[in-house]
C-alpha cells in the first residue's frame, strides 16, 4: 500500500508541474517565472527537507517563493502540520513564501475549504485537465 501511495504522488506532482502554472494564473494571480519541480531545500534548523514543487513565481510585481506537497487524502492534521512547521521552517531567501497542496480527495469534509481559509492554494486530481 505504501509503495502505492508513493506512486500516486509522484503522478500527482507530475501533473501539477505541468498545470499549476495555469491554475495559479488564474486563481491567485501568480505568474509562474521558473519550472516547478521537486527540490532539496535547507531548513532553519540546518537541515535538507525534500519538497515536492518549489518553483518561484510573480504577484503584483512581488517575487513569491511557491511551496507545496502532494497528499493522497488530505486532512485538516495535514494542513496544519505543514502550515506550522514544514512550510515555516524552509529557508526562503527573503522571498515571500506561497503554500501549494495537491490531492486526490478530502479525507474529511470541509477540508479544502478549510486549507483555502488559511490561505493555501489547493487543488484536487480532476483539476488538472490544463491546456498546457
Amino acid at each position: 500500500l505504501a509503495v502505492l501511495n508513493k506512486a500516486w504522488n509522484c503522478i500527482l506532482e507530475n501533473e501539477a508541474y505541468r498545470c499549476l502554472p495555469e491554475l495559479l494564473c488564474r486563481d491567485w494571480q501568480i505568474e509562474v517565472t521558473e519550472p516547478l519541480r521537486r527540490d532539496w531545500l535547507p531548513t532553519t534548523a540546518g537541515k535538507m527537507v525534500e519538497v515536492n514543487i518549489v518553483g518561484q513565481g510573480r504577484r503584483a510585481g512581488e517575487t513569491l517563493l511557491i511551496l507545496g506537497e502532494s497528499k493522497l487524502q488530505l486532512s485538516r492534521k495535514y494542513v496544519d502540520a505543514f502550515l506550522n512547521t514544514r512550510f515555516r521552517q524552509i529557508v526562503t531567501g527573503g522571498l515571500t513564501s506561497f503554500p501549494v497542496i495537491i490531492t486526490h480527495m478530502e479525507a474529511e469534509p470541509g477540508v479544502v475549504a478549510y486549507a483555502k481559509e488559511r490561505g493555501m492554494a489547493v487543488y484536487l486530481s480532476y483539476q488538472f485537465h490544463c491546456m498546457n
